[in-house]
Order: structure tokens, then sequence, then C-alpha cells
């Protein structure tokens, strides 16, 4: 989209008469970005969203549409799914949903072997080289624990801070693999903030 505006003060009545084409315009132009695209932090904080990476446009227009549908839905808490911790627990719950206590248990190993093979082997590997094929196991690992197969594939990182991107990627990961708790999660939570790499929270 292309055009422009104006100071109040730069228009008299006559030039209010001539918008749009009136003298001592400031153009602009807006860009459409990819609705898959991770919104800025700054611009996340600033509208009390979560600021790890997870907010776009069409994760924004998806919570919309379940809201004005006037479907039932669970209440919220504010920032209940930003945080690793949360989605490990919600995720756990997907696979140990189930009846009998044997099923339960089968689905609780199944989530640990994926949990760690994600954690251990994917994660590692993309912190020492980002390439495609990395990404590609990151990708059918995370569909594999989270039991989805419609997730799409991840963009390529663009890493500015590497330190981070190691720390996140080499450390807390493997962290959170083999001690899933409270101070681990919020470890990786607190480098994937400092890494800065959009979608790669």
């Amino acid at each position: 989209m292309v055009g422009g505006w104006w100071h109040s003060h730069d228009l008299t009545r006559d030039t209010v008469r001539m918008l749009p084409f009136a003298p001592g315009i400031n153009p602009c132009r807006w860009v459409r970005q990819d609705p898959k695209r991770a919104w800025p932090l700054w611009a996340a904080e600033a509208l009390g969203l979560p600021n790890d990476g997870s907010v776009t446009s069409e994760s924004l227009a998806a919570a919309y549409a379940i809201h004005s549908s006037g479907l039932p839905t669970k209440p919220v808490r504010t920032g209940e799914s930003s945080t690793a911790e949360s989605r490990y627990h919600q995720r756990l719950a997907r696979w140990i949903d189930r009846d009998g206590s044997v099923a339960r248990l089968s689905g609780r190993l199944a989530h640990r072997s994926w949990w760690l093979f994600h954690n251990l082997v994917a994660h590692p590997l993309l912190a020492l080289a980002a390439i495609r094929w990395t990404i590609a196991l990151h990708d059918w690992t995370s569909r594999r624990l989270n039991r989805d197969e419609s997730q799409g594939p991840s963009p390529a990182p663009r890493i500015e801070r590497r330190f981070w991107w190691l720390v996140h990627n080499l450390a807390a990961h493997p962290a959170i693999g083999f001690v899933p708790c409270a101070t681990t999660f919020r470890w990786h939570d607190v480098s994937a903030r400092r890494m800065r790499v959009p979608s790669w929270a």
C-alpha cells in the first residue's frame, strides 16, 4: 500500500480540499509480510502478547476466528501456552490421554523417546549446522513429538547472535531433554528470547 500523511499544521482550509493531492505529504509504503513470519519482540511486548517469537499474523487470525465463532473454549490464562514448560505439559497430555494404565505408560514412554531425540539430537545438530537436512530432521522430530503431521516446514533461521543460538540449542535444549523442570524450562525461554531468531523459540 502506498500513500502518505500530513501534520494538521501543514494543512490549511484550501489545502484540505486538495487531499489527497495536498503538498507537504509524508510518504509511506506498507508491504504485506508473510503471515507465518514472527512479529518483532518489541511489537508483541507493546501489545501484551507472548514475546517468545510465537506470535504471527496467522496465529492471531486463527485465535480471532475461534473467538468470534462463539464456540466454547476452555479458559486460558494469559501466556499459558507461551512457555516451554506449558507446551511440554500440553504435549504430554496428548500422549497419555488414553484409557488404561498400560496405554498411558506406553504413551508416556513414546513421548519421552521423541522428547529425548528432539532435544538431544535434532537441536544440537541445528546448533552446529543450520542447513536443509538438519532443519528437516528438526521438523520431522517436532511433528512426531507434537503428534501433528500438519506442521509446516520451519524457515531457515536468520542467526545474528550466534553465541545465544549455540547456548539455546547446545545447552538449553539438552538440559530440558534430560531434566524437564521449572529451572531448565525458564533457562530455555530466556535463551530463546536472547538469540532473537524469529520462529525458532
